[in-house]
């Protein structure tokens, strides 16, 4: 064999230029207070049969993907994926469930050696000799389990008091430790010695086995903090169960804190809407909906499902909330009195009106409880982690972005590129009219007496500038960017005159 050619020349490839960090998907994150999701993680899906296969056909969860995935925009989109995590306010037991096929009892009977190794509450323990010899059911095989899980004393209650049960429903196992808390439990593994039953029950990783930890007594601002934490990949967010007023006032001071990353869609009805829009309009992000009580869908995802169905790749992709129809959404409001009176509150709501005796519902009147459009609001929501994305990918792609004015260059350049795809879209409108207080503000927001004919000829201006930060005893250089932009607004009504001659 030659000499390689390595010792006299040797070339290295890679690709340059690799996008790291992607945009986050504009989609739906419902909190929920079914049991069968777990605690602390984000699960997302991408169709329906997907979150009926896991949650059951039969479950809320379903019956909001099923809606959620199957409405088409009038661009012919559609929702392409949904996120779930659990909410509950009280201390909740660590469990690990089942969610795969399960061997036949014939198979199962055939074991009289059967081990694993849990691990809960920081305790591993392995339970062997368990024998399904005599097993005639699933129940049978959970209860031989149970029995060998409770015989570690030494892991106190949590153990001890362990249920280990089979939710025929489900077709799925669970184990269940013995007491609420923050206690972490983990995927079973073999056991060092016996036929490894972890696997068969499907209790591991390599079985999608779902686990949940224990966690102490919540409240609603924890579980939002944990659910960014753990994933920001979603736009609105919404939750199954009813929330009470301080739990309102609780989630507007998130939406605040968040500034205008996120959208909280909530059902109001005709006994407290008053007191709920009174709360939510203090805070940002809160899009109130009036619920017909006879609904089998809750109107909240009327907004959460457009946005998600929102194709910002799209030229003129950004889309007005007012007058998308749903089919499968109840009629809410069908009198001027009733619309008038929730309009004024900025309350949303599936109206009927009629033209020619045509019945038309559509969804109205699109604002969120402060008065900002829905599609501004949601169209920001875009803007701002577009603009993230693609600075972050700057910086990650180079070794350095140099502290100069070519540094400046390439983070304008990076900003323009997505300052485009906004113009495009629809986001940014260039040649809107302005009112003389919005020029007067641009003028005062920039020192530049002409820069409002900038914002109306182009849509936007930036300024982007290179700044010392020296307040952590170290010097570091921070390139401030500053957008100001003409949003994209859209006709709400079309008023004519007629004179005849």
């Amino acid at each position: 064999m030659p000499i390689s050619q390595n010792k006299y020349v040797s070339i290295t490839s890679s690709q340059g230029g690799q996008t790291t960090a992607g945009r986050k998907d504009l989609i739906l994150r419902l909190f929920t207070d079914n049991e069968l999701f777990p605690m602390e993680t984000v699960l997302e899906f991408t169709d329906s049969a997907s979150v009926a296969a896991f949650a059951g056909a039969d479950s809320k969860e379903a019956k909001i993907a099923s809606a959620y995935f199957g409405w088409v925009s009038k661009q012919t989109n559609k929702a392409k994926k949904i996120s779930f995590m659990r909410y509950s306010k009280d201390a909740t037991k660590p469990y690990l469930r089942s969610a795969c096929q399960l061997p036949s009892i014939t198979e199962l009977k055939t074991i009289t050696d059967g081990s694993m190794t849990l691990s809960m509450g920081g305790v591993s323990y392995e339970a062997k000799n368990i024998t399904f010899a005599e097993i005639s059911s699933y129940a049978d095989v959970a209860a031989k389990i149970q029995a060998a899980v409770q015989a570690n004393e030494g892991g106190g209650t949590l153990w001890t008091a362990a249920t280990v049960t089979f939710d025929a429903s489900n077709s799925a196992f669970i184990l269940q430790g013995g007491e609420a808390g923050a206690n972490v439990i983990t995927y079973a593994t073999p056991a060092s010695e016996g036929t490894d039953i972890a696997t068969l029950i499907g209790w591991t990783a390599t079985k999608d086995a779902v686990v949940s930890n224990g966690t102490n007594a919540g409240n609603i601002t924890d579980t939002l903090n944990k659910s960014v934490g753990i994933s920001n990949n979603f736009a609105s967010f919404a939750f199954t169960a009813d929330i009470d007023d301080d739990e309102l006032e609780a989630i507007g001071a998130f939406c605040d804190t968040q500034n205008n990353e996120y959208m909280f869609v909530f059902d109001v009805d005709s006994a407290n809407y008053n007191d709920r829009i009174t709360i939510a309009k203090k805070h940002s992000g809160m899009c109130a909906n009036y619920l017909d009580m006879s609904a089998d869908l809750p109107a909240y995802l009327m907004p959460a499902t457009i946005l998600a169905a929102t194709d910002y790749d799209k030229v003129n992709g950004t889309v007005n909330y007012m007058y998308q129809q749903f089919e499968n959404q109840a009629v809410a409001v069908d009198s001027d009195e009733v619309a008038n009176k929730l309009d004024a509150l900025n309350v949303n709501y599936n109206g009927q009106t009629q033209k020619s005796g045509t019945k038309l519902e559509f969804y109205q009147d699109g604002y969120l409880a402060d008065g900002m459009d829905i599609g501004v609001y949601a169209n920001e929501i875009w803007l701002k982690d577009a603009m993230a994305t693609s600075v972050l990918n700057l910086l990650i792609a180079l070794d350095k972005l140099p502290a100069n004015t070519d540094g400046i260059s390439l983070l304008e350049g990076c900003l323009h590129d997505v300052i485009t795809d906004a113009k495009s879209n629809g986001t940014i409108s260039a040649e809107k009219e302005l009112t003389s207080e919005q020029k007067a503000y641009i003028t005062q927001y920039t020192g530049d007496d002409s820069a409002w004919q900038t914002v109306y000829l182009n849509g936007f201006t930036l300024d982007v500038s290179l700044n010392q930060d020296t307040s952590s005893g170290k010097t570091k250089y921070i390139a401030e960017y500053s957008l100001l932009y003409s949003k994209g607004d859209s006709i709400r009504k079309i008023d004519g005159t007629h004179t005849l001659i």
